[in-house]
């Protein structure tokens, strides 16, 4: 799943996708962050910071050299993210990445499988947002 907020926080956009023929959760996160900088691409976005939570793609992100056996998908998340004028990359523990990783949970949960962007923040997390953009 991904959120796009503004500068002060508030939800524009956010999306959520199922990927198929997985091996790995390592594989999983990179081909969700490669996915996220195609979609603010094909939006036209810039200047966007991509946080992810996951340690093994920070990992992979600073040395893609040591992505033994994922090195393509690793380096085509960085192709896609480099693409957009002013992008940048930050890891952040995942409490951080709530409201992302409340979708993304939603997505495993509840077998949505297919793919979807929407305006605003989903429905079901109005007061959550809420709360972390005036925060």
């Amino acid at each position: 799943a991904w959120v796009v907020r503004d500068a002060r926080g508030v939800v524009l956009l956010h999306s959520g996708r199922a990927f198929a023929n997985v091996s790995s959760l390592h594989q999983a996160n990179v081909m969700a962050l490669h996915w996220a900088a195609e979609s603010m691409s094909d939006l036209k976005l810039k200047k966007v910071v991509f946080e992810f939570s996951a340690l093994e793609v920070k990992k992979a992100m600073d040395h893609p050299l040591l992505c033994f056996g994922h090195f393509q998908s690793v380096s085509h998340a960085i192709s896609a993210i480099y693409s957009i004028r002013d992008a940048k990359n930050s890891y952040f523990t995942s409490s951080c990445n709530l409201i992302a990783n409340l979708i993304a949970v939603s997505v495993t949960r509840d077998q949505r499988y297919q793919s979807y962007v929407a305006r605003n923040g989903p429905a079901w997390l109005a007061t959550q947002i809420g709360q972390e953009a005036s925060a």
